[in-house]
């Protein structure tokens, strides 16, 4: 009995028997690339932005600004690509048909027809790939500013001569 229990682990024989319960669905490359590229969008996409938050309070150079705009085209081509869900196997007529087999009727009849539309979570990621394309080209025209323990004499001169007199 032992043998067939390490034969089974090593060559994965036990996929094969039928469980009972929680079964975990087969998802296709356009399903594993969507999920993939919305962390890898979070990603470039938060590096992207910290780096901006933190140039008030660290010095950076225009060049390194004018390089975020490298981090920008990532994270839109990554939230691009996560619309590819809209063409992998979960969007397909009769999907989850497998997976409810032996349930109850109110759960099949609710999982018969499921659809893939544009809803809010796909808008949010278009509206996200905007964005980040515009920030891709409007990173190009910002100043960086001076950090925020090295703005000596913010003031105008004129004001403060006005002040002064």
């Amino acid at each position: 009995m032992a043998w067939f229990i390490l034969i089974c682990f090593l060559t994965n024989c036990i996929s094969s028997i039928a469980y009972v319960g929680y079964v975990t669905p087969w998802f296709d490359s356009n399903f594993n690339t969507a999920v993939a590229s919305a962390y890898m969008a979070n990603i470039f996409g938060g590096i992207a932005f910290f780096t901006l938050w933190l140039a008030s309070c660290c010095p950076m150079s225009q060049s390194r600004l004018k390089g975020l705009s490298c981090n920008y085209f990532i994270a839109t081509l990554f939230q691009g690509l996560t619309l590819l869900i809209f063409q992998s196997n979960v969007c397909s007529k009769g999907f989850y048909d497998a997976y409810f087999q032996g349930t109850d009727d109110s759960s099949a009849t609710i999982v018969e027809n499921v659809t893939c539309g544009l809803d809010t979570g796909s808008k949010l990621a278009i509206t996200a790939t905007v964005f980040y394309f515009w920030c891709m080209f409007a990173v190009h025209g910002a100043i960086v500013p001076k950090p925020i323990g090295m703005r000596g004499g913010d003031e105008d001169p004129e004001v403060a001569e006005e002040i002064n007199a």
